[in-house]
Order: structure tokens, then sequence, then C-alpha cells
């Protein structure tokens, strides 16, 4: 079977109804491989809730603000972001 040229593109979920609201700790979060991360700031714009700073050539995820959208996990262009259960973070 052919591949489309969109076959790339990962699929981004869908936003909480208010994504500012954060009833608990997610059972899952965003986690920077900072010895990869270019600081490229593609995820910057998409974050719903800022919790991405930029730190020098690297960005850093701020837990306590993170809703766990992942959304940042589907758009970095270089796969240095990945979703960790918090029980191990």
């Amino acid at each position: 079977m052919a591949k489309k040229a969109s076959d790339h593109f990962k699929g981004i979920p869908d936003l909480p109804d208010d994504p500012r609201a954060k009833k608990s700790r997610p059972k899952i979060m965003a986690v920077v491989d900072e010895d990869n991360c270019t600081g490229c700031q593609a995820c910057v714009p998409f974050c719903p809730v800022d919790c991405i700073e930029v730190m020098e050539s690297i960005i850093e995820i701020d837990d306590g603000i993170c809703i766990d959208c992942d959304l940042c996990v589907f758009i970095c262009p270089i796969d240095v972001l990945s979703s960790v259960a918090t029980a191990t973070i």
C-alpha cells in the first residue's frame, strides 16, 4: 500500500474543555530529553497553559502548571519530548 504525503504527521489530541483548570496532578507528564533538545521552541506556542519555558538552549516544563494535554509531545519535530507516568518522576 502506497504511503500518502501526510502520513508522517502525528495526530493531535483534543484539548480539554477548560485547559487552565487543573484538578489534580496528571497521571502522565511531558518530560524533556535535555541532552538532545535543540531549543528550537516549536512546542512553545502550542502549550495552552504556557508551562514551557526556554532556558538557554533547551526547554523546561513546569510540572505544577502542565495539564498533560501532550500537544508538545506530538508537535516536537525531533521527538525529545515524551510522556512519562508521574510515579516514575
